[in-house]
């Protein structure tokens, strides 16, 4: 992932588990991305921080708003809830974290 001075992230690299953020429609899923690409999901934010996990990764806004997406095997993206149970195991492109009555500071992505 790179960010840049105006606040675009642009993601290159593996795409197995969706940790490049483009969703379904795009055709480079489970394939290598070679050049970074701007992550259209957020292009209108405005990123300050990004950090990355071993398949998933998360981005902080000047709004203090946090986006995750990638591998979520085992609920690193912190996304519980599904329609579809097969659905469950990706995050497929940068959904927003909140958690009700708390202001986030920082979310640190590990390996799981």
């Amino acid at each position: 992932m790179v960010l840049t001075d105006d606040g675009k992230v642009y993601i290159g690299g593996d795409n197995e588990y969706y940790q490049v953020g483009m969703g379904d429609h795009s055709a480079m899923i489970g394939k290598t991305v070679r050049e970074p690409q701007l992550n259209e999901y957020l292009k209108d934010e405005n990123i300050i921080d990004i950090k990355a996990g071993y398949y998933h990764n998360v981005v902080k806004t000047d709004n203090n708003e946090f986006y995750l997406w990638g591998n979520n095997e085992d609920y690193e993206c912190l996304v519980f809830d599904f329609e579809d149970d097969e659905d469950e195991e990706y995050v497929k492109i940068p959904t927003q974290f909140t958690f009700e009555n708390k202001e986030i500071i920082a979310i640190y992505p590990g390996f799981y």
